[in-house]
């Protein structure tokens, strides 16, 4: 399977496994999972629970569109220490080689009912 098409399956899977069920910003119901620090910006952070936040649609929306302070409000609610974790974590490469990708299968698997 090509290393991109990977990626789109494993997303969805985490999206339809959320946990979650609770927007972090207003409380109503979450239909998503948001990624804090966005796939694009950092392949380190894309899978990695800490950096998915639950929100609901309205909520994303604004944050994507409108209202970019709300990632403000995310920060305040996670806390300094996952603040601090978070972009320390930013700094980190990923080599998407034979091994990433091996890994990102396992993944799929493991999430895979």
């Amino acid at each position: 399977m090509k290393l991109g098409t990977l990626k789109r399956k494993l997303d969805a899977k985490i999206q339809a496994n959320r946990t979650e069920t609770t927007c972090l910003i207003c409380g109503a119901p979450a239909s998503v999972l948001h990624h804090y620090v966005q796939k694009r910006q950092c392949e380190a952070l894309r899978y990695e629970p800490r950096n998915h936040i639950p929100l609901c649609g309205s909520c994303h929306y604004k944050l994507h569109t409108k209202d970019a302070s709300l990632s403000g409000r995310i920060a305040i609610i996670k806390g300094k220490r996952w603040e601090a974790w978070i972009q320390e974590k930013r700094k980190e490469l990923v080599k998407q080689d034979k091994a990433y990708q091996q890994k990102l299968e396992k993944l799929l698997k493991e999430a895979s009912p």
